[in-house]
This record gives structure tokens, sequence and C-alpha cells, in this order.
């Protein structure tokens, strides 16, 4: 399951993840013939929401604190272009030099204090961690709905999964990721159940509960994720094009005024240009007035691609042109297999006579859907991990 509590306001964040997968009414006379107390008693929806608000919470601390690191530093080197430019201008640049030293001094420690917070803490780590064991909640759970010889049996279904979920949820929060992030992708086959038989109403039950409380929630979780990611990529893209633009301005103006307030030779139209710009702005013709404007042209051209790195910093922390990508490939997956579900074995039970039919063929989808589900989860799970390791 991708990081549905993670898509980022920057992602993912990847809005909190469509929680209805674990809320069951026990009550619901469309699911009486499927083990959904056994699930509950064991504590899967319990487990799954600590872990969630503990996703959230890390999540929003790791964003923070990254917002500090990358804004602070930046800062650090803009005020140090600006010292630079105050000793070229003989002193003062907006500001002295000493408070320039100073706000250059406080950014980087800012900077610094971030980082290592962000480092000694593991604040992504544990974000990281805590959506991952949210993930396994969830994916446990279907995988034993998808496993009806276990529920079928009397008596032992809760005890297996409290033994599954204790077992998977128990590794150390940096050594599950570890394991997650290099361990092999776990193989889509399905459980051995080729000769296992289902009632037309258990089977007819359990394609449409997996339709309404897992394939179709995914579904939409994915496509809000591609909407914003598509969205936030391209607002920051022409962010950062957008100042390079503008540096390639300033080195223009910079040229100009400082052709102008020193006197050489050029071609007569320059100089009839500056004569109709001057006639509008007269503070042009007093050479000073050139020089602190030739400048401030080569202070912007220095440090407007630096800030353009807060956009690119923040771009590639959430990597949200990649996810965009793997959110699709898995939706495209997905709606193939709810199209399959749905007007291929669903259909089979309009107007049925009751009886019994192969479980394969539907575990065999169910299967498949959570592969592709585990199988994004993962990557998205990679991505992050290796996308910042200072915060």
């Amino acid at each position: 399951m991708a990081d549905v509590g993670a898509a980022h306001s920057a992602a993912a964040v990847p809005k909190p993840a469509p929680d209805c997968e674990l809320k069951d009414d026990l009550n619901d006379p469309r699911y009486r013939q499927l083990p959904l107390r056994e699930c509950e008693v064991a504590g899967l929806t319990s487990k799954f929401h600590e872990c969630d608000q503990a996703a959230v919470t890390n999540r929003n601390w790791h964003r923070g604190i990254a917002m500090v690191a990358i804004v602070g530093g930046i800062l650090a080197v803009v005020f140090a272009i600006a010292w630079l430019a105050a000793e070229v201008h003989q002193g003062r640049f907006v500001f002295t030099q000493e408070t320039l030293l100073r706000g250059e001094a406080c950014f980087v420690v800012l900077a610094g204090l971030a980082i290592l917070l962000g480092y000694v803490l593991a604040f992504k780590t544990r974000w990281l961690a805590q959506r991952h064991r949210a993930s396994l909640c969830a994916h446990l759970k279907f995988e034993f709905l998808m496993q009806p010889d276990r529920w079928q049996s009397s008596g032992a279904a809760e005890q297996y999964l409290r033994t599954e979920l204790t077992n998977r949820l128990a590794p150390e929060y940096k050594r599950l990721v570890n394991d997650a992030v290099n361990g092999p992708l776990p193989h889509g086959g399905m459980h051995a159940a080729e000769n296992l038989m289902l009632t037309r109403e258990s089977r007819r039950q359990l394609i449409e509960y997996y339709l309404e409380r897992r394939l179709r929630p995914q579904r939409q979780y994915l496509g809000g994720s591609i909407a914003h990611a598509k969205t936030t990529d391209r607002i920051l893209g022409f962010l950062m094009h957008l100042l390079f633009v503008l540096s390639l301005v300033a080195v223009g103006l910079h040229l100009l005024a400082h052709h102008f307030s020193v006197p050489a030779a050029g071609p007569p139209w320059l100089a009839d240009l500056f004569s109709v710009v001057a006639g509008r702005l007269p503070w042009l013709k007093d050479s000073c007035n050139l020089r602190t404007l030739a400048t401030f042209a080569v202070f912007a051209a220095a440090s407007l691609p630096v800030l353009s790195l807060l956009f690119r910093a923040w771009r590639s922390a959430f990597e949200y042109s990649r996810n965009r990508r793997r959110f699709h490939a898995a939706d495209l997956a997905l709606a193939d297999k709810e199209d399959t579900l749905l007007h291929g074995l669903l259909a089979q039970h309009v107007g049925s006579e009751p009886g019994e039919l192969p479980a394969a063929p539907v575990l065999r989808e169910l299967w498949w859907c959570e592969h592709v589900l585990t199988a994004e989860h993962l990557e998205w799970l990679s991505l992050m991990h290796k996308a910042e390791w200072y915060v």
C-alpha cells in the first residue's frame, strides 16, 4: 500500500490513507459469511490506526525539519553573496556587512541544527517504518481473507492473525525499513487453494467486499495522488525555470549598467536607448547610481539560481515526478483487475442458483491485486528512503 498518510503537502502525502479498509460494520448483512469479527478481535484495526497516526506525526516533523534545513541553508548562501556584494560596494549593500554576517551565521546555525536534529531523531525513518507497519496490517487482513481454508477452520483464525501481526511488526524500526527496502519483492503467487470450493454467496461477498474496502479506496487514493503530484511538480518546475530566466535578465542588466557607468564607446543605438530610459529615470544619469544598479544585478544573478535550489530540493526530497508515474502505473494495473472482478467474475453470480464454485479464479485475481499494491508500496518506500539522508 502506498504511503497513504504521506503524499506530500509538499508526499505525497501521499492525505491520510483511506482507513475504511479496516473499518467494518460487524453487523453488516452483506458480509456475514466473511471473518470480519476475527480480524477485529485480533487487533488489526486498532494497530493499523496506531501505526497510521504515528506515521502522520513523524511525517509532519520530517517535513518541518526538511523545510527549515533547506530554507536556512539557502538563505545562508544568499546572505554570503550579499556580503560579497557589500564588500564590492564599499561596505554597504541594503544592509551593513556586520548585519549580513550576523544573518549568515544565524541561518547557518539554524540549518545545521535542523540537519543534526533530523539525523539524530530520525523522523524520516520512523515515518517510513510506521507507514510500512500500517501497510502490513492492511495487507495481513486481506491476505487472510484470501485464505478461506484458514478462516473456515474453527478456532484457529484469531490465533493465526495475532501471531502473524506480532511477528510482522516485531522488528525495530530501522531494521524494518532496511529489510523492506533491500529485501526481495514478495511474489504474487496465490495461496494453495486450487481444489478449494466456496459457496456462491461467500464468493460473491468476498469479491464485493474486496472491491468496496480495498480496491476502490486504493484507486481513489492513487487518483488523488496523481493529480496532487502532477500539480505540485508543475508549479515547482515553473518556479525553478522562472528564477533561472530572471537570473539571465539580471546578467543583462548588469552588463548594461556597467557599460553606461564607465565611459566607453558603444553602438549609437545603445546610447540612444539609454538616453530615452534616463529621460524617464533621471537617477540613472548618476554614475554612482549605475554602479549600485550593476552591483545589485550581480547579486541577483548569483542569488536567484541559489533560491531556485529551494524548489529543486523540495521537489527531489519528495520525488513528485517519479511518484506520479508509479501511481499511474499501479492505477492502470488495478483498473484492469477491477474490470476482471466486476465484469468477469462477479457477473457470474447474477441470477445464479445456490451452490459451490471453485475459489481459485477469484483468489488468483485478488492475490495479484495485493501483489500490485505491495510492489507499489515497497517502491515508494525505497524511493523515499533514498531521497534525503540528512533529515
